[in-house]
């Protein structure tokens, strides 16, 4: 087990490394963390142990190498804030000739349409003709590799490594733009034989590097100055790194099978609005549950899926002041016909008052030899 000691190793300089940082933010490049493919919402965003498809090259790269299929394509498409902004993912996964695998994913977080009105007053005149439109837009690009290992003291289990380099780019129209870098790593291992599973993520490693560049022109900077507004400055954005660690138990009876996963978020960039807080790192557990029905006995290929999940747990006032703790739910449905799949999730609709919630499809195709 030298690769898991070294794994472990690199986890406590991470931990060493961030504790002394001054220069790290909270919440950078935050849509790299808001999770992939309607399976893994309504599950909670619990699939670390489990992800065993294109997905992983998000949530645990370790896990491509369990792919069904020779070579997988994944899409997703997710609506947030009532259609303001869409959130979309495309990956490509292959199996390699020597237990390996390999993937590309790409993420788009986006909000078109921006009204632009700097240039609306130039020389003390008005004139709408100069008001146009821009994009918020934030790109992760992940090449992925992962490799099947072979352990004398596990034989039963597949074991398995993984890692993810990506690149950020981020961009708010002809204003701002920035790009970066960061590095995760992930292991996975699977007993088929007792239906236990268990992976282990590292996000940002290396911790995450965006180098703003800000665009303004003279006449611009006069308008934000006059309205109050600060004029940004080029600047090096860093993010700390983050572990999941995921256990997850299948059970497979006759049509039936159940699978429940519970993962926990270890973050060290300070005190958040999780469940255990500290000043130095805090920890988000979340879990899910998929309930899978063969449609024919013994056929692992035509399945419907229910799945429910809860994340998010957080302390909040209540109405008499009090502080109470809340939670998330999510649930989706999925449908597996062969190669195919189509899944389908609703989240965020237990936010009390609100009345906001999103709506997540998902496919994956799969063609083997």
């Amino acid at each position: 087990m030298k690769l898991l000691r070294f794994f472990v190793f690199l986890l406590l300089l991470v931990s060493a490394e961030t504790a002394r940082a001054q220069a790290a933010r909270k919440y950078v490049n935050e849509f790299l963390h808001m999770g992939t493919g309607a399976r893994a919402f309504a599950m909670g965003r619990a699939v670390v142990a489990t992800s065993n498809d294109a997905y992983a090259g998000y949530w645990n790269p370790a896990g491509l190498t369990a792919m069904k299929d020779d070579v997988q394509a994944a899409f997703m498409h997710a609506s947030y804030y009532q259609g303001l902004a869409n959130y979309d993912y495309l990956a490509l996964a292959a199996k390699g000739s020597n237990d390996d695998a390999f993937g590309f994913g790409v993420v788009r977080f986006g909000v078109d349409g921006i009204l632009n009105t700097l240039d609306l007053i130039q020389n003390g005149q008005i004139n709408y003709d100069r008001i146009s439109t821009f994009s918020a837009v934030d790109y992760g690009f992940f090449v992925n590799y992962a490799r099947e290992k072979k352990l004398k003291r596990y034989r039963r289990s597949a074991f398995s490594y993984g890692s993810s380099m990506k690149v950020i780019h981020r961009r708010v129209g002809p204003f701002a733009r920035a790009w970066g870098f960061s590095l995760d790593a992930g292991l996975r291992m699977d007993n088929p034989r007792s239906g236990i599973t268990w992976g282990l993520m590292a996000r940002d490693i290396t911790s995450s590097y965006n180098a703003w560049e800000f665009r303004f022109t003279d006449a611009q900077k006069d308008v934000l100055a006059l309205t109050g507004n600060t004029i940004p400055r080029n600047s090096l954005e860093i993010g700390l790194p983050r572990v999941i660690g995921g256990l997850a138990k299948t059970i497979d009876r006759d049509r039936w099978l159940l699978t429940a996963e519970g993962n926990i978020d270890v973050t060290w960039d300070g005190r958040r609005n999780t469940i255990v807080r500290t000043g130095i790192f805090s920890l988000d557990p979340h879990a899910g549950a998929e309930f899978g029905y063969k449609l024919e006995a013994g056929d692992e290929d035509r399945i419907l899926y229910l799945r429910t999940g809860v994340y998010n747990l957080q302390r909040e006032t209540g109405p008499k002041g009090n502080q109470v703790w809340r939670a998330q739910p999510a649930a989706g449905i999925g449908l597996r016909i062969q190669s195919f799949t189509l899944d389908y999730a609703i989240s965020g609709f237990g936010e009390a008052g609100t009345g906001l919630y999103s709506n997540l499809i998902s496919i994956r195709f799969g063609i083997s030899k």
